[in-house]
């Protein structure tokens, strides 16, 4: 049997437990939002995980932002084959990851929608699991963990949850209170998440400074909690070229990250990122406690910025903020008050 024979049998199984899947959700209607630059690489890989899963989505939606190589080549000539409807843009100009995923976002005609980068792969019941994981209850948004893997493919034997130190203990405490966990870190990533497309009423548009997944996880917690699945239902790709990849693990890589990233200018733009969500906030109706939450950590951001003009008085500031449980509440506890320091 050939690939192409292999693919078409693999296409007819998944349209028949499509329309199994469909019957027991109420017709719920699921859209892929793929977004592509320059992919051609690991481009495939993905698009057949796609085409074999066990639920099929009911349209890709595809946002290529300017491609030059065979990226767009290799999307139409799956498109012409694929089990389930496909529709393709091309930016005329290059928008940028978070612009790119709002473009696609808003083209989507699903009642549950799944973000799908370019260079992972999916298992087999990544969507038929994650969207059961969200329509379980009245969740915005759930999430599940991803299996990193190196350049190649293969399993670096851990996990995304386990490389940013998201154990059962911190999972408890999302989901009993998500947007307090993500005020001090964010473990939602867009390659392992399931949203409801009514939350775009409130995500679009996207503000400058921010990833399309940390904005989607902060509107859809503002009101309950987001939904976990902890089984890998992806397996995330690492390589050099990615935007964004997986957790900092060791401590020296961690110090190495904050001396080269995490100076001024970063917490300038966490200030920025603060102030956009409360702007945003302050069109919907946000919890009290929410807003209250948003501007004690805009006041702490806002002394880590001073505290680089501190000098000689730095270590009280410091001591200050860690006195008032700030450090805990909205960073890393001791690793970022020895950020703010010694680097």
């Amino acid at each position: 049997m050939c690939p192409g024979d292999l693919l078409t049998v693999k296409a007819t199984l998944a349209a028949t437990m499509t329309g199994i899947d469909a019957d027991r959700k109420g017709k719920t209607r699921v859209s892929v939002a793929l977004c592509t630059h320059n992919g051609a690489r690991f481009l495939s890989p993905q698009l057949e995980s796609l085409a074999a899963q066990r639920q099929q989505p009911d349209e890709l939606i595809v946002s290529d932002d300017a491609s030059s190589d065979e990226t767009l080549a290799l999307l139409q000539t799956f498109a012409n084959r694929a089990p389930f409807a496909v529709r393709i843009e091309q930016n005329p100009v290059a928008l940028g990851v978070a612009a790119n995923f709002a473009r696609a976002f808003s083209r989507c005609t699903g009642d549950v929608i799944l973000p799908c980068d370019q260079d992972d792969a999916w298992h087999p019941n990544k969507i038929a699991t994650l969207v059961d994981t969200l329509l379980q209850g009245d969740a915005e948004l759930a999430l599940c963990d991803l299996q990193l893997v190196n350049e190649e493919g293969r399993a670096t034997g851990t996990t995304q949850w386990q490389a940013l130190g998201f154990d059962r203990k911190a999972q408890a405490a999302f989901l009993d209170d998500s947007w307090d966990l993500l005020l001090r870190m964010n473990v939602a990533t867009g390659a392992a998440m399931a949203f409801r497309s009514r939350l775009l009423s409130a995500a679009l548009p996207i503000p400058p400074g921010f990833v399309h997944d940390e904005w989607l996880a902060f509107l859809a917690s503002l009101h309950r909690p987001i939904a976990l699945q902890e089984q890998p239902l992806v397996q995330y790709r690492q390589h050099r070229n990615q935007q964004i990849g997986g957790g900092v693990k060791g401590l020296r890589q961690q110090i190495a990250h904050a001396r080269n990233c995490m100076n001024r200018d970063y917490f300038l733009r966490q200030v920025q990122k603060v102030e956009a969500l409360l702007e945003r906030l302050a069109e919907h109706k946000a919890p009290p406690v929410r807003l209250e939450q948003l501007h004690a950590r805009l006041k702490h951001l806002r002394r880590r910025v001073a505290l680089r003009d501190e000098g000689i008085r730095r270590p009280l500031a410091i001591a200050s903020e860690w006195i008032e449980g700030n450090y805990q509440r909205f960073g890393y506890g001791w690793k970022s008050a020895a950020q703010d320091l010694f680097l």
